[in-house]
């Protein structure tokens, strides 16, 4: 027998060859598994609310359209684990080790994310906002067509898809965005001081009222609509951006 004790629940076992999933706060048990291991398992569609998932290995497991609401999954490896259109909502995917993951179409709406890994995943057309993606590495990823009107402070997103995604009034301070493609995307509102957007594709993105003070966008192609955003450039950078600002 192989366990695992939190507090005074037993919140997740191996016996014999089943798997138990149990809710975090309660210890209810949520479903008993005929599995010896979650690496690879295929959980799509189950009713996972509030599931116990520490440090647990769901290396590519399957959990589409899986109910995930609440659910702790910090600390957990999720390399390659497919979660699409499944439900994330105010789960705990912080300091998870997610590279390559799928989260196309997922519902992450005040998830928190803070210190993950997410290397290499595809969020597009997810819902993100509202979400904690502090220090977050969202690096070379989809967020193509993704809501993301949530806290991205110091997270590297750099080479990253976020054509036509929805960034308003997202909080981006310090964020690095390089070599990112952000065609099409809407910065209304959104604080991106002292972000990194160097060489960054920033053509038709919508920057009204969005706060750039101290942005870096050396070699971006810049061909966006600024409104009444806050713009200043640091002292002594060299842009060699082509820029077309309206404002």
């Amino acid at each position: 027998m192989k366990s695992v004790l939190v507090g005074r629940w037993l919140l997740s076992r191996i016996v014999v060859g089943m798997i138990e999933i149990r809710h975090k706060s309660s210890g209810e048990v949520l479903r008993q598994i005929k599995l010896k291991t979650l690496i690879g398992a295929k959980l799509s569609s189950l009713p996972l609310c509030g599931a116990w998932l520490v440090e647990q290995n769901l290396t590519e497991a399957i959990l589409d359209i899986a109910d995930l609401r609440e659910a702790d999954l910090s600390r957990a490896i999720l390399e390659k684990t497919s979660f699409q259109d499944a439900c994330l909502a105010d789960a705990n995917l912080a300091n998870v080790i997610a590279r390559g993951a799928d989260f196309s179409n997922a519902k992450l709406r005040g998830a928190t994310l803070n210190g993950g890994d997410f290397n290499g995943s595809s969020f597009r057309y997810a819902d993100m906002n509202g979400s904690q993606c502090e220090v977050a590495t969202l690096s070379d990823c989809d967020l193509s067509m993704a809501k993301l009107r949530g806290n991205f402070t110091r997270a590297n997103l750099n080479r990253s898809d976020l054509r036509s995604s929805d960034l308003k009034g997202a909080n981006l301070r310090k964020a690095s965005l390089k070599k990112a493609c952000l065609e099409g995307a809407i910065f209304i509102g959104a604080d991106l001081t002292d972000a990194n957007l160097e060489g960054a594709q920033l053509t038709g993105a919508k920057f009204f009222n969005a706060i750039l003070r101290g942005t870096v966008l050396e070699n971006s192609e810049v061909d966006v609509r600024v409104g009444n955003g806050a713009m200043a450039k640091k002292k002594k950078t060299q842009s060699k951006s082509w820029w077309n600002v309206w404002s």
